[in-house]
């Protein structure tokens, strides 16, 4: 067996060991969603968190940057960044809460509707392509992401809610 042979064996070997440990498979799973959604943004001018936020936005109507936050878990300084962002680039814009003159709540506006709604579908390809990866093990792999989640967030105190 060559050098190289057995370098690329050991490799495989490691890579194994490493691949072994479920959270660190998760945690590169993760990334690799991120690195392959960051390319169906590349041409939209929009960042993932950007998108989220969009998604979230949509899903919501409107929501706080500190609702954003939270369910997102991400740094509320990062979010109202994005916020910022989004709403320069007249894709989102920002109104008081009438129920709290202090909290400053963001909707969707057309042209982000519009432009979510494109992005959006290019998305919706990933989730098809991924569910029938699954196929039929789809519904015990969405029990089993529930009870993981659930007993993260549990773990962490419930900041997703």
């Amino acid at each position: 067996m060559s050098l190289s042979t057995e370098h690329l064996l050991q490799r495989a070997a490691k890579l194994d060991a490493l691949n072994a440990h479920l959270t660190f498979r998760i945690s590169r799973m993760a990334k690799l969603l991120e690195v392959e959604g960051g390319q169906r943004l590349a041409d939209s001018g929009v960042n993932l968190t950007s998108y989220r936020m969009m998604l979230v936005i949509d899903v919501f109507g409107e929501i706080s940057v500190s609702d954003l936050s939270r369910i997102m878990l991400i740094d509320r300084a990062q979010i109202s960044r994005s916020a910022s962002e989004l709403i320069e680039r007249g894709l989102v814009e920002a109104h008081t809460d009438k129920g709290s003159r202090r909290k400053k709540l963001l909707a969707l506006t057309r042209d982000g509707r519009d432009l979510y709604e494109v992005l959006r579908r290019q998305f919706d390809d990933r989730e098809k392509a991924l569910e029938g990866m699954l196929d039929a093990d789809l519904a015990a792999f969405w029990r089993s992401l529930n009870r993981v989640s659930e007993w993260l967030e549990a773990e962490v105190g419930g900041t997703a809610q």
